[in-house]
């Protein structure tokens, strides 16, 4: 057949040869031998078997085949192997092995081995499988010929008794069943095989092998694994891998040390477990395992690969550039050498990540990673240079990279080169798009402003952006351009919150400044916003809060910070010359060093600032310092040029400040309505306008703004105070009283308005009601403010229980006791002596301590306290002067600070000493010490008024007008001259010498003031010279006398016209009454004295009255009343003190007057009416008591005046110490 033969023709020689064979009776195992050939030869399969060739087949067998052998079967088996239409042969091969005796098991595995899966349907090879059954053997030889078919028979492998099988065979049958693809079927086979076998651990591994990474049912493989049996290295890694695809890594990490136990080198096991470390993210273990596995071998570029990656995931950059150094191939994967550069960015490493880049770039020049990475490292070594072009360059290739268009941007912005961002974005549109901000801000930059405006609402929501914030602040200066952005935020307020505080600033309006919190300045990081803030706390001495300390130690607001550190050295003299103010911040220095007074530094930081001089606050700070300097007309060119610029709030309250000083009404209505039209004025801080205005006393013109911004809507405090001053000063104070009530309910008031109010109360004779104010302002703001506010007012009464009470509300608000004023004083005070020392001994305070020692007798801790004072601290002297006050009784004391005053030389001290000395009755010792201050200072006034007054309190007054005079001569400032002057008329009208002050003002009439004028005029109406005190009146009339005072003195000079007359009359009786040595009625002063009948009244009114009786020199009375006694009682006949009437006194003046000689009777009455203490300890009055007692003077007032030469108060003085001795005898029975 090696020529080929058509299929036809091989059918006949098939059906040839099965003839033959009948007719010969040949056996079917020769038959086979003649039929191979032609079943084997080329193009024999797929025959059709015809019917006459089934036929010759059928009688071959039946004829030569009486009982089937295996040769038969065999010859059948092989036909059909090639046979197109086998299935006709079936019947044969039925009937075949149905009738075969047996045979050897030899026969049967032939039949086995000429089986082919393909010859027959699946459904008829049980014919096979009842032949195989006979042995074992032949069941897994076709179980062999099932497996490498890929036939399944589950009854067949069912059939198998495995346990009689070799596992070897098992496994091979197993193995074949799975073939290259992995068939599922090897699976279910492998699971009937278990099913006999049970869990064998070569079966479960088999399994585990089978499922791989599938998704098959591994857990029933792992179920009850004695792990221990793994010993095979391959199946330790198989049952791992399982473990690990179920999530089990604890398990397999286990399982893999245990084999480690005994394999400890074993790099196969050593790579599993790292791979399950990797999987359960322990990266730093199973680094450590591969750099070991790495020295032993650095032949693994996967595991050097692993190592690097975890090494760069876990930051060790130090590790991972060492490894690159020994495994230097692998980087050149672009990916590893990404990594290897980032690495050496992050290490710092930008000249070796330059050289890595550069050379990546040599191979690959527009590669985007390594130009990204170039870009990256020219922005740490902050060469922007390169990093421009290098960005540049990425956008050549990338034109859609936001990053390097806004770092592109960015630079050009910060380099102030907006005109270039302009172009920039011109030609990059998609990213002006994305980053509006630069464009806007370039525009307000660019002086483009109604276009940034345009373009800002076409998107508003940019309205909040930090670049768009600090560029409005920093360039909007034009009226026009402001009004534009607030219409835009009218229509976009939701978006213009940030905004509007910038405008806001610029307009001088004030803001909420609280809003602008660490989470608002971390919304809105704007520079602009910052500094608003800072400034709001700077300016005004306020602590800023921490989340704005926080806010200003970032980068971002590293501007506004450095301005700030320069503002607050600016307030403590630190910086120099060299520093510029800052336009953009509003010129802030200037500004600050204006408020503290240095007005020629802030125009020389100004003037430095040249440039600016169109800006409205370069404009407004010039007229400011020129305002304060008093060169009103500079300020108002300057004020009105700001104006024409810009309507802000503080340039129009500087306008209304000049207006008020030339007296412009019309004006100060103009600017007021421009500030109403702000918007502005319900918290705008008019402080400095309300100083202004009180400074100036511009009562009347404020009340006309007040009118004009319509401020009865107005809940501003300061506007409350504005008014309140105002009627205050215009003498309506009950409705100055209700303005003051209605600052209250703002809650916005402070100490200072406390003490008015309470004033106001005192001069409305409303002294009740004060504590009922400070309860109902408890009451309404129960804070630690006001609870210290109330301690402190209620200490200044001396009801320190209530005070006490407020400061300890106040501590429970979670103030420290040591920072409440008044605290210590208050304990020590109400007796709490020991809490007292314990707070004293936590806070030094030498005045309180010393106040302490004086209230629990501690004299010598006392001394001790004085003596090591420096007087280097400004509190000594408050110190020294408490010891006067308190412990100048005490002698030690007394000496020391005698003596302190000798080694010092003291002034303050001296005087002080004076004052003491004299109360104290040592009036030698205060004449020596105020003469020896005198003599040392003589133009000092108010040495002269202390010497002046202790002369005239020793009666000495001749010698303190002499003094005064004297003093004159060496007064050098008008202001104090006219001091000294006051004193001096004083005395002279408390003496009634007029006709001293009459001269005094006739040789020295410029030494007049408000107060000098009326002893002057009032001197001329008492010596009835009325008509030059019609002429000073009119002379000094609206200028040194105001419309009041001027109204009074003619109401006086009216008055005293028909006092005079009265006078005149009251004398007339007085003298007649005394020659009677009778008290007249009204019937005998008419008929007996000649006092006409219209004055009688008159007369006796003013008898019986107190007037003229007010601010009397007690003294002055008491020595006038011993010498008045002395005379009284030679010349008239007197029994006791009533006798002493009107009429005695006034015939025993030295100079008759009658209104001397009522005030004196009245002196001696008032002093009869006050209870008396014994004066045990005052030697003056003990040796005056010697002498009554020695020379038994009658216990009655005139009997004891007149005997010790005495004045009234005095007597009695020394009779309550005569009837405290009386008592004392009395109680023990003398």
């Amino acid at each position: 057949m090696a020529d080929g033969v058509s299929q036809r023709k091989m059918v006949k020689l098939l059906e040839q040869a099965f003839l033959d064979a009948g007719t010969a009776n040949t056996s079917p195992a020769e038959l086979v031998k003649i039929v191979t050939p032609y079943l084997t030869a080329e193009g024999s399969s797929g025959i059709e078997i015809t019917s006459s060739l089934l036929e010759s087949i059928q009688h071959y067998l039946e004829e030569t085949c009486k009982s089937a052998t295996a040769d038969s079967i065999i010859l059948i088996l092989n036909i059909q192997k090639i046979a197109e239409n086998k299935e006709l042969l079936l019947p044969l091969l039925e009937k075949c092995s149905s009738i075969l005796d047996g045979g050897s098991p030899n026969d049967t595995e032939r039949i086995i081995n000429a089986f082919s899966p393909q010859s027959i349907p699946e459904s008829e090879l049980s014919i096979l499988e009842k032949i195989a059954e006979t042995d074992i053997r032949n069941q897994v030889l076709l179980a062999h010929a099932y497996s490498r078919s890929g036939i399944l028979r589950n009854g067949f492998l069912e059939s198998i008794d495995w346990k009689l099988v070799d596992p070897t065979e098992a496994k091979s049958i197993v193995s074949e069943y799975a073939g290259p693809t992995n068939d599922p079927k090897a699976l279910e086979a492998l699971k009937i095989i278990s099913d006999h076998l049970g869990k064998e651990t070569w079966l479960r591994i088999l399994g585990l092998k089978l499922i791989g990474t599938g998704g098959g049912d591994r857990t029933s493989f792992l179920e009850e694994f004695d792990f221990s049996d793994l010993k095979d290295v391959d199946d330790i890694i198989v049952v791992t891998d399982s473990l690990l695809l179920l999530g089990n890594w604890k398990t397999a990490l286990d399982v893999i040390n245990n084999a480690l136990n005994f394999r400890k080198s074993n790099d196969q096991l050593l790579r599993q477990k790292v791979k399950i470390l990797l999987s359960s993210g322990e990266k730093v273990e199973a680094y450590e395992i591969i750099k070991d596995i790495l020295k032993r071998n650095d032949d693994s570029p996967e595991l050097a690969r692993t190592a690097l990656e975890i090494a760069y995931s876990q930051g060790l950059m130090d590790e991972f550039l060492e490894l690159s150094k020994t495994h230097s191939a692998i980087f050149s994967d672009p990916f590893f050498l990404s990594r290897k550069i980032d690495a050496e960015i992050q290490k710092s490493m930008f000249g070796e990540a330059l050289k890595d880049i550069t050379e990546g770039l040599i191979t690959n020049p527009g590669n985007l990673d390594l130009l990204n990475m170039k870009f990256r490292t020219l922005i740490k070594l902050n060469n922007t240079n390169d990093a421009y072009g290098t960005a540049l360059e990425i956008l050549k290739i990338n034109p859609n990279s936001d990053e390097h268009a806004t770092y592109i941007m960015d630079l050009l912005f910060k380099r102030g080169e907006y005109d270039q961002v302009l172009s920039f974005m011109e030609r990059y549109q998609h990213v002006r798009q994305s980053r509006m901000e630069f464009y806007i801000s370039s525009l307000f930059y660019m002086d483009r402003q109604h276009e940034a405006i345009k373009a800002l609402s076409s998107i508003p929501e940019y309205a909040g952006n930090p670049l768009v914030l600090d560029s409005v602040f920093f360039n909007v200066r034009v009226e026009e351009i402001l009004k534009e952005l607030e219409s835009f935020i009218i229509l976009h307020r939701e978006e213009s919150v940030a905004l509007k505080i910038i405008t806001d600033r610029l307009r001088g309006v004030p803001s909420d400044y609280s809003s602008i919190d660490g989470q608002f300045l971390e919304r809105y990081p704007s520079t602009a916003l910052a500094f608003i803030k800072s400034w709001f706390y700077v300016s005004s001495g306020r602590k800023m809060p921490d989340d704005l300390l926080n806010a200003l130690s970032k980068q971002v607001f590293r501007s506004a910070k450095a301005t700030v550190d320069l503002i607050q050295q600016a307030m403590e003299g630190k910086i120099g010359e060299e520093i510029m103010d800052s336009t953009k911040y509003l010129f802030p220095i200037s500004e600050t060093y204006i408020r503290n007074g240095k007005l020629d530094r802030a125009e020389r930081e100004l003037v430095r600032a040249a440039s600016n001089q169109k800006d409205p606050f370069y404009l407004y700070l010039m007229a400011v310092i020129d305002f304060q300097r008093g060169d009103y007309t500079s300020s108002r060119k300057n004020a009105d040029a700001s104006l024409d610029k810009l309507l802000n709030c503080d340039f129009l309250i500087l306008a209304v400040e000049l207006d008020m000083v030339y007296g412009e009404t019309k004006k100060i209505r103009e600017h007021a309505e421009k500030l109403v039209s702000l918007g502005s004025l319900e918290m705008m801080d008019l402080g400095g306008f309300h100083s202004f205005i009180n400074r100036n006393k511009f009562w009347e013109m404020a009340s006309d703004f007040l009118s004009y911004i319509e401020s009865g809507t107005s809940h501003n405090p300061w506007i409350f105070r504005i008014r309140r001053d105002v009627l205050r000063n215009s003498g309506n104070l009950m409705n100055a009283i209700e303005q003051s009530l209605m600052l209250f309910r703002t809650r916005q008031f402070n100490a200072q308005d406390i003490d008015l109010h309470m004033a106001m109360l005192k001069d409305a004779g409303k002294t009740d009601e004060v504590l009922q104010f400070l309860g109902d302002l408890e009451t309404d703001n129960r804070t630690p403010e006001i609870e210290i506010l109330l301690a402190g007012v209620l200490n200044n009464m001396g009801k320190y229980d209530q005070a006490l009470n407020h400061c300890d509300a106040a501590i429970q608000m979670g103030i420290d006791p040591l920072t409440i004023p008044g605290y210590l004083n208050a304990l020590i005070e109400t007796g709490q002596y020991e809490k007292a020392q314990d707070m004293l001994s936590k806070n030094e305070n030498d005045l309180l301590q010393l106040k302490l020692y004086q209230k629990t007798s501690q004299i010598p801790q006392a001394l001790t306290l004085l003596k090591r004072i420096t007087f280097k601290r400004q509190e000594d002297q408050e110190i020294l002067k408490a010891a006067v006050e308190t412990l100048w009784y005490n002698r030690d004391v007394r000496d020391l600070i005698v003596k302190i005053y000798s080694d010092e030389g003291f002034v303050w001290l001296g005087k002080l000493i004076a004052r003491k000395t004299f109360d104290s009755g040592d009036t030698k010792l205060a004449l020596e010490v105020a003469r020896n201050l005198n003599r040392n200072e003589p133009g000092d006034l108010d040495t002269v008024r202390m010497y002046s007054d202790i002369l005239v309190r020793t009666g000495r007054r001749t010698d303190a007008i002499e003094l005064i005079l004297r003093s004159l001569r060496f007064c050098k400032e008008f202001a104090n001259c006219l001091d000294i002057v006051n004193v001096l008329l004083r005395l002279y009208y408390e003496d009634r010498d007029y006709e001293a002050i009459k001269k005094f003002y006739e040789t020295n009439p410029k030494y007049v003031d408000d107060k000098s004028l009326q002893y002057v005029i009032r001197s001329y109406i008492e010596t009835d010279d009325f008509d030059m005190a019609e002429k000073i009146m009119s002379r000094y009339e609206g200028t040194l006398l105001k419309k009041d005072i001027h109204g009074e003195l003619m109401e006086d000079l009216r008055s005293r016209k028909e006092f005079v007359e009265t006078l005149l009359y009251v004398s007339r009786l007085l003298k007649v009454e005394y020659k009677a040595k009778k008290k007249f009625d009204k019937k005998e002063a008419f008929y007996k004295a000649d006092i006409p009948i219209e004055k009688i009244e008159d007369v006796f009114a003013f008898l019986d009255s107190r007037e003229y009786y007010f601010d009397i020199n007690e003294e002055k009375y008491e020595i006038l009343s011993r010498d008045v006694i002395q005379k009284a009682v030679k010349n008239y006949p007197l029994d006791n003190i009533n006798d002493m009437t009107i009429a005695v006194i006034f015939n025993n003046l030295d100079r008759r007057d009658p209104i001397i000689a009522r005030n004196l009777y009245i002196y001696i009455h008032d002093q009869m009416d006050i209870a008396r203490h014994a004066q045990t300890k005052n030697d003056v009055l003990l040796r005056l008591l010697k002498r009554a007692i020695k020379d038994n003077v009658r216990q009655e007032p005139l009997s004891v005046a007149f005997y010790l030469q005495i004045g009234i108060s005095e007597a009695l003085d020394v009779i309550t110490l005569m009837e405290y001795i009386s008592r004392m005898n009395e109680e023990r029975g003398i």
